[in-house]
């Protein structure tokens, strides 16, 4: 989603909505509207504002003012009875006041994620709708019909309701700090666990000594794995090898 522009991410979230129930439609630029999406549901219509930005990056409380105070009523059809603002990423502390306070829904990039988890549109749609910015609503439903339909646990389920009430940073090992902790000794059955895993390590660590102790001091002898890397050793070996085998099979 942060490769699109805000047009397409609603066109894709309008496909992935309309998957658990109703239809969707988007605004044209002579509809003056501040949303990029109307969800039309069985008895409400939900205008959406998509915030798609750049993975890591958060969203400020600028975008929900902008909802807030302009357009988010469609051309045609009937009113939308809540809003919403639908981001690939997060928003931060401000604009979830704000929102609060506008009675604007805020999802973020966790719930975006189980949507399309639930739904699975498949690369062929993905790249459909992506390419084609034409599409009628009947052009969507055929588009979209050729998609397994939903579990009825999952039509059930208000996609609204799913958003966690925070996001959580993502767990990553970059630029994390490691620490070596001494553990305690351990007591009881496990010491005797201990005792023969240290007893086999130095057993294992003494025949690796003991099997490098009996290297050869001479190099270069024929029959000895051992090799010698100042010296190139038998060069002639494969030519002796081939002659044996011309004259057996002579």
């Amino acid at each position: 989603m942060a490769y699109l522009n805000a047009h397409d991410f609603a066109r894709i979230l309008g496909a992935t909505l309309s998957r658990y129930e109703g239809s969707f439609q988007t605004p044209e630029a002579v509809d003056d509207a501040d949303v990029d999406l109307f969800w039309n549901r069985q008895h409400t219509t939900v205008a959406i504002k998509t915030a798609p930005t750049d993975s890591g990056t958060t969203r400020g409380s600028d975008i929900v003012h902008t909802v807030a105070e302009g357009n988010t009523t469609p051309a045609t059809g009937r009113g939308a009875s809540s809003t919403v603002i639908v981001s690939n990423s997060s928003f931060t502390d401000d604009a979830h006041e704000v929102a609060e306070t506008k009675e604007i829904t805020l999802i973020e990039q966790p719930t975006l994620d189980q949507w399309f988890t639930d739904v699975q549109l498949s690369h062929d749609v993905l790249g459909t709708i992506v390419e084609q910015h034409d599409l009628t609503q009947e052009e969507y439903d055929d588009i979209l019909n050729d998609l397994p339909p939903l579990p009825s646990t999952l039509q059930e389920i208000d996609p609204l309701d799913r958003q966690p009430p925070t996001i959580e940073p993502a767990v990553s090992t970059r630029n994390r700090e490691f620490t070596h902790e001494t553990s305690a000794e351990p007591t009881g059955s496990n010491t005797s666990q201990n005792n023969q895993s240290s007893e086999s390590d130095s057993t294992t660590e003494d025949s690796t000594e003991s099997a490098l102790d009996t290297a050869p001091e001479e190099h270069g002898e024929h029959g000895v794995l051992y090799a010698d890397p100042d010296e190139d050793g038998d060069v002639d070996a494969f030519d002796r090898f081939a002659a044996n085998l011309t004259e057996d099979s002579e």
